[in-house]
């Protein structure tokens, strides 16, 4: 198993102020991992727009991914074409101003502590418990030093024009829905129990799907990232593992276009 940090995350570099920051990109990225380790096939698992990213995968790619997993899938699949035509407009805007700033000068928060930085990611917008926010705050900063090169502090490693610049490369909705059409090969989606809406639970984008698309909600958990906080993490694990068990035996039942509890 590889996991990828995407560019702009994690302990992955940053892509250059020219180009920016789409899905599209970040799964050209993925595809070259996979062909540099020579994999043929490959399955995918994914959470939240990394549970996008997969299913955009299987669908370019349906001859080479066999299975995939989608954990909180929560974003937009694909935008109404009012809503990319003023995104490219939002997105020249503000890549413009963003081009003004210094590059070598760090708008980003300084946390005193590894832990202050756990404390604080874990009242985020996804809020989730204190340990899990360990695992995060653990790969995804990097310590801020004083000319003397003494550690005064941690900020965040990610780029920050992932979340505050428009992307130009929004996805219309007959793109999307060809793309998902072909996918070929099981597909779970993973959700918790809450009522932040699901990437693949309108029925035009399920029946897209032509019978692929396995849909489990985890009774009990309300957090986007059930799969990190226990004893919710468990479920997940076991879901995923009867999931994989059945289709290497090829016992999945009829796919459902209403979420099931059980497969």
């Amino acid at each position: 198993m590889v996991s990828i940090d995407m560019a702009g995350h994690g302990q992955s570099g940053h892509r250059s102020r020219e180009v920016p920051y789409a899905k599209l990109f970040d799964i050209e990225d993925a595809v070259a991992v996979v062909n540099a380790l020579g994999w043929k096939e490959f399955a995918v698992i994914g959470h939240s727009m990394g549970g996008i990213n997969a299913v955009y995968l299987a669908g370019l790619y349906p001859e080479r991914v066999k299975h995939v997993v989608a954990i909180e899938t929560i974003a937009p699949l694909y935008y109404p074409d009012d809503v990319l035509t003023l995104g490219i407009l939002q997105s020249f805007k503000e890549r413009g101003e963003y081009s003004k700033r210094d590059p070598n000068v760090s708008t980003k928060k300084v946390f005193a502590t590894l832990e202050e930085a756990a404390e604080i990611r874990s009242t985020g917008t996804h809020p989730l418990g204190l340990s899990p926010s360990r695992l995060l705050v653990k790969r995804g900063v990097k310590p801020v030093s004083a000319a003397d090169g003494k550690i005064v502090g941690y900020e965040w490693s990610s780029d920050s024009r992932v979340r505050s610049l428009a992307n130009p490369f929004m996805t219309p909705k007959e793109l999307v829905m060809n793309i998902v059409s072909r996918i070929q090969c099981p597909v779970l989606n993973i959700m918790a129990d809450h009522d932040i809406p699901q990437t693949f639970t309108p029925l035009p984008i399920q029946k897209a799907f032509r019978g692929h698309l396995y849909l489990q909600r985890v009774k009990g958990s309300t957090s986007h990232h059930l799969h990190m906080e226990e004893p919710f993490a468990a479920v997940v694990a076991d879901m995923m593992a009867d999931f994989w068990a059945r289709v290497a035996d090829g016992s999945l039942p009829p796919s459902q276009v209403t979420p099931v509890s059980k497969l």
